[in-house]
């Protein structure tokens, strides 16, 4: 414990070294299954539709995050990893949903457009999410992954809308169907 501000105790992040070698094999066993997710990806995608496993990976997602603005001790941090395990779920899902739904000869375009929504995304949430934690770490150092798990309403209620708007009946048909090649040719 350090004396922190106005004199009150607060906990240290230090870790004791055998709890940073520990912690250190649980990220490359961390890493390791998620190099292996689209293991899960494949068994689950015979149990259940494509939106559903997309809402488990987002849940589990924020759940994890929720965990780790109230986790306080070694063993709390170190079970936090264990929803994050669904955390790269929802994008291989949610790109393959997307795919399914524009012309064979958009897909360069919207892989081009994800990367760069992704690439914005990760710039724009370092800098925004810094501040935020500079502004917050005084009264409450676990603002910001609470503040990430509320922000994670938004693509639930965006999956469960297309859910409601029956993506199952279209059956990922495209929105615009493709010209047949009697359209194309010139005569």
């Amino acid at each position: 414990m350090y004396t922190g501000e106005y004199g009150k105790k607060q906990a240290t992040t230090a870790w004791h070294p055998r709890a940073i070698f520990l912690s250190a094999k649980r990220t490359k066993a961390a890493q390791f299954l998620h190099s292996k997710s689209f293991l899960g990806i494949w068994f689950f995608s015979y149990c259940m539709e494509d939106i559903y496993m997309a809402l488990i990976g987002v849940l589990t997602t924020m759940v994890g995050m929720a965990m780790t603005a109230f986790a306080r001790t070694t063993l709390m941090m170190l079970l936090v990893r264990l929803p994050f395990l669904f955390t790269i779920v929802p994008l291989s899902v949610l790109r393959s949903m997307m795919s399914k739904v524009v012309r064979s000869t958009e897909q360069g375009t919207l892989f081009a457009c994800i990367a760069f929504l992704e690439t914005l995304g990760g710039v724009t949430a370092v800098s925004t999410f810094n501040g935020i934690y500079s502004a917050t770490v005084a009264w409450y150092p676990g603002f910001t992954f609470l503040l990430s798990a509320g922000l994670l309403i938004i693509p639930v209620i965006s999956l469960c809308v297309v859910k409601c708007r029956s993506w199952d009946k279209r059956s990922n048909t495209l929105l615009i169907q493709e010209e047949s090649s009697e359209d194309t040719s010139d005569s």
